[in-house]
């Protein structure tokens, strides 16, 4: 399977749709492998992180503001194509639910938690197969639940939900088992909204400073 086929089958996947009818999200280019990932909650109706949208996505805005904060080589990192291209040729982005959701995923309310499920056992380990990040950085308490069922012996399931996440493991990192790809350094944080973006600035930071070393 290629990259270009998984992302055909996301487009095509009528559970992941479900009943949405609006602007399909631009999937993810081909990427380069063994590069840091991050993995975060659904893309909006306006098309996504990886749509050069103007006004920028906000998830990209925000992304590519800690980014030129903490590292001096995205200090002048743009938001449209170029930033966009500067960031695939060194980091990757990719997001649970491939559809855009009627309300966030935060509460991990029962049809959620099916819908995280669905996507990880038919396109996610697909992703990350191919993927083979050097670590991930889960934003948000849908991507956490992911990592969780990517690789269940991991620790965190017994415990998971949304409040827990929050009090007990937003900004915890852990050496997580995935199978068939070995032992991959995970890190938790909030989703990368404004309203958290000071509190996630130092999950990033200590996320890059690992994968790249300290600038």
């Amino acid at each position: 399977m290629t990259w270009d086929g998984i992302q055909q089958n996301i487009d095509n996947c009528a559970s992941c749709r479900g009943n949405y009818i609006g602007v399909v999200p631009k999937r993810p280019p081909p990427p380069l492998t063994g590069v840091p990932l991050f993995l975060t909650e659904a893309p909006p109706e306006s098309g996504g992180f990886w749509h050069d949208s103007d006004p920028p996505d906000r998830l990209r805005r925000v992304l590519f503001t800690l980014l030129r904060d903490i590292r001096l080589e995205f200090r002048t990192l743009s938001f449209g194509r170029q930033g966009r291209g500067a960031f695939q040729q060194k980091l990757f982005l990719i997001q649970t639910l491939k559809w855009p959701l009627d309300n966030s995923a935060g509460s991990l309310p029962p049809q959620i938690r099916r819908a995280i499920r669905h996507s990880v056992e038919t396109h996610l380990i697909q992703e990350i197969s191919m993927l083979r990040p050097r670590g991930i950085f889960a934003s948000g308490a849908a991507a956490g639940l992911a990592c969780c069922l990517l690789a269940p012996r991991s620790g965190l399931c017994e415990f998971f939900s949304a409040r827990a996440f929050e009090k007990e493991v937003v900004g915890s990192r852990i050496e997580a088992d995935f199978p068939r790809m070995g032992r991959i350094p995970v890190y938790f944080s909030h989703l990368l909204v404004d309203r958290f973006q000071s509190r996630a600035k130092e999950h990033v930071r200590k996320f890059l400073d690992e994968m790249w070393g300290t600038p």
